[in-house]
């Protein structure tokens, strides 16, 4: 890292590759209204009480739910390993077919992966592999997904600000239910309903991103509208 290391591409004699994906930061000349701009920001704190309190709580799942402590570390190994690809593939997906159906895609496979998480209970522990494969890999929606939503939503000027209130709502979303699995555990005596819990969560926020995405391609088709867009 330290050899390959520079301030900016310049400096390795790199310049931006051109072609269709070169200008995705420009793609929309248009910003979100304040009411698609609150629903998504609610879509996504709610993709952050998927994520942080989920992943944290995937080991003490399957432990209290009879598999063995080395099963559980490896359901999580897992998921980690598929997170990884998931990040790389939804921008290499997102380029060829675009944003929304590449979010929808993943967001099914997110709440494929948490109806088999809230069936630990009764599956096995290859249900429980497949569960944080597609589980990790869907949860890119988490990372890569909010730089596309901030560039499919958001004229390029704006997308600073978009990308950084997006991450800032995945934040309070993390916060606000970091506390309730435990919360839940305590008063049910599994963790298994907090993830189903979390599906709903998840079918909602594709519901309010599939709307928002259709809102803008919409809009970008009719022209201006009269409503008011948000100020910094």
């Amino acid at each position: 890292l330290f050899i390959v290391l520079r301030n900016s591409p310049a400096e390795r004699g790199l310049v931006p590759l051109p072609g269709r994906g070169s200008d995705r930061a420009s793609k929309s000349g248009r910003d979100l209204s304040r009411g698609r701009f609150a629903a998504m920001f609610i879509s996504v704190a709610l993709l952050g009480s998927i994520a942080n309190p989920g992943f944290a709580h995937i080991s003490i799942l399957y432990s209290s739910e009879g598999f063995s402590l080395t099963q559980a570390s490896l359901a999580v190994s897992v998921m980690g390993a598929f997170l990884t690809l998931g990040k790389f593939m939804y921008g290499v997906i997102a380029d060829r077919v675009g944003g929304a159906r590449t979010s929808l895609l993943f967001y099914a496979i997110s709440v494929i992966s948490l109806v088999l998480c809230s069936m630990a209970g009764v599956s096995g522990f290859a249900v429980a592999v497949l569960a944080q494969m597609l589980l990790g890999f869907g949860m890119a929606l988490t990372s890569t997904g909010f730089a596309v939503f901030a560039t499919d939503m958001s004229s390029a000027g704006r997308y600073p600000y978009t990308i950084k209130m997006f991450q800032t709502a995945y934040l309070v979303g993390a916060l606000l239910f970091g506390p309730v699995p435990g919360m839940i555990a305590d008063f049910c005596g599994s963790y298994i309903p907090f993830f189903m819990m979390i599906t709903v969560f998840c079918a909602l926020s594709m519901a309010i991103t599939r709307l928002t995405y259709r809102s803008v391609a919409r809009a970008e088709h009719t022209g201006p509208e009269p409503a008011a867009v948000i100020k910094e």
